[in-house]
């Protein structure tokens, strides 16, 4: 399906599912794909983002491809999305399938069905490949990407000497509230929180929430939430100017959701907290909110 209600770009089904929208720019270099976090949306979590990127005027924005991932973040190990998430930037990065880019004419007038060895409509010119690789994610989906790249890194672990070689190398990472340390409820909702525990509700309610697979993932000690911190920060040590170890994070200063900080090995220049945005209004901008857009684009320092 293909429409014309982004802008300049073009919506589309991406492969293994989701939605991408494509730039109709030849000068196209960049993939950027954005993981959505528990219970998100592949397209609302992000709010007017899509539309917003997609109207942009800037040559950042109207070189790249954007893609959204559909799946089931909270039914599934964190572990498997991760894997999930590696075949399917493996599917699009460096080189998406020319069939994604085409479109036969018969699609819009059923009349030129008869006519033979019709042409196809091309989004834009190819040849199609990208050269840069930004992986964008909203809470949960900040863990997925953080075990998606010390996956891919930690087989050349051994071998410290040798550079990986792998596309992942040279991602940028821009995540918007990570649960990479964990949930840990605070303020009000925190409050609100540990009073449930007390009550019957409350228990049966976090009883319910184990019905989810990715909720014990998120436990602040536990393994996945340990195990990606340690991977990523070792795997630092090793590689130090590997761009894709060091993420870059903006958090709403009134976070209650998860656990705010970054890792060792991510720099606090490429931290900021922003006043009066919470855990799902971080990365959703509007009118006179742009940051996410430019975060995004240039990262914290660069804005």
């Amino acid at each position: 399906m293909i429409s014309y209600d982004c802008m300049d770009h073009i919506e589309t089904i991406a492969p293994m599912g989701g939605t991408a929208r494509l730039s109709p720019d030849e000068n196209t270099d960049s993939a950027i794909i954005f993981v959505h976090g528990f219970k998100g949306h592949p397209l609302k979590t992000w709010g007017k983002l899509p539309d917003m990127a997609c109207a942009d005027e800037s040559h950042f924005w109207k070189r790249a491809d954007l893609y959204f991932l559909s799946y089931k973040a909270e039914k599934l190990h964190v572990d498997d999305s991760a894997h999930r998430l590696s075949k399917y930037v493996s599917s699009v990065f460096p080189n998406p399938p020319v069939p994604m880019f085409e479109r036969p004419l018969n699609k819009y007038d059923w009349t030129l069905s008869l006519v033979p060895r019709l042409p196809v409509v091309r989004i834009r010119p190819g040849p199609y490949t990208y050269s840069k690789l930004y992986l964008v994610g909203h809470s949960l989906g900040g863990l997925i990407i953080r075990r998606f790249v010390a996956d891919a890194l930690q087989p050349f672990a051994s071998t410290p000497e040798i550079t990986p070689s792998t596309p992942v190398l040279t991602a940028k990472i821009r995540l918007f509230a990570p649960a990479h340390l964990g949930f840990l409820p605070s303020g009000w909702t925190g409050a609100a929180f540990n009073v449930s525990q007390q009550l019957m509700i409350g228990r049966i309610l976090e009883a319910a929430m184990y019905r989810y697979r990715a909720y014990a993932h998120l436990h602040p000690k536990s393994r996945d939430i340990t195990d990606v911190r340690r991977i990523t920060e070792s795997l630092a040590c090793l590689y130090p100017s590997v761009e894709s170890l060091s993420a870059h994070l903006l958090w709403g200063e009134e976070e209650e959701i998860v656990d705010s900080g970054r890792y060792t090995c991510d720099l606090a220049i490429n931290e900021h907290y922003e006043p009066q945005k919470a855990h799902k209004d971080i990365c959703k901008p509007t009118s006179v909110y742009r940051l996410p857009l430019e975060f995004i684009e240039r990262g914290i320092a660069g804005v």
